[in-house]
């Protein structure tokens, strides 16, 4: 994977933000992963403690999404299933 990797557009990390960002008040969910080399495993927990997500920590490298695909796609159903419950509710 990392040799087909092609790197980030610059304008990724000079182009300036506008508006809200989502995860100031919208419900979030977060899989953090224990053994990544990638991003410390103590950022992503900051990250989403920040962002007041739920969150899962998986003991996985980088690519969880390879590597544990069925607890990725537990959380995703768990989001999916909160947020249908608040738009029904609400």
């Amino acid at each position: 994977m990392a040799n087909s990797q092609r790197p980030a557009a610059i304008e990724a990390f000079s182009t300036p933000l506008t508006g809200v960002e989502a995860w100031r008040n919208q419900p979030s969910w977060a899989v953090t992963t224990a053994s990544d080399n990638a991003i410390h495993p103590d950022a992503q927990r900051f990250m989403a403690q920040r962002a007041s997500a739920t969150t899962t920590e998986i003991e996985a490298s980088h690519c969880v999404a390879l590597s544990e695909p069925a607890a990725v796609t537990s959380v995703i159903r768990d989001a999916l299933r909160a947020v249908e419950i608040d738009t029904i509710t609400s």
